[in-house]
C-alpha cells in the first residue's frame, strides 16, 4: 500500500535501470528496502545471512556503478531517438 511516505525519493529512471539490473525485469514501484539492497548488491554487498548490513562505502561503490549505468542508457536513449 502506498501512502504519501512513499514518495519517489529517485526518478524513474534509476529505479528502473537498478532493477532491470537486478531482477532482470524493469519495476517501477521497488521499495526504499528493495532499491537499498540493489544498490548494495550492486556495489558488492553479498547479503549472506553471517554478514552485517551494507555500510557507506559499498552503497557509495553501488551509487557510482549505478551512474555509470546511467550514462549507457542515456546514451544508447539518444542515439535510438535522435
Amino acid at each position: 500500500m502506498e501512502g504519501p511516505s512513499d514518495a519517489i525519493l529517485f526518478g524513474h529512471v534509476p529505479v528502473r535501470v537498478l532493477s532491470g539490473w537486478r531482477y532482470e525485469q524493469v519495476r517501477d514501484n521497488l521499495t526504499v528496502w528493495e532499491f537499498f539492497f540493489a544498490l548494495a548488491r550492486l556495489g558488492g554487498h553479498q547479503n549472506r545471512k553471517h554478514d552485517k548490513r551494507p555500510g557507506w562505502l559499498v552503497l557509495w561503490r553501488g551509487w557510482n556503478t549505478l551512474q555509470a549505468m546511467l550514462d549507457g542508457a542515456e546514451a544508447i536513449r539518444r542515439k535510438i531517438c535522435g
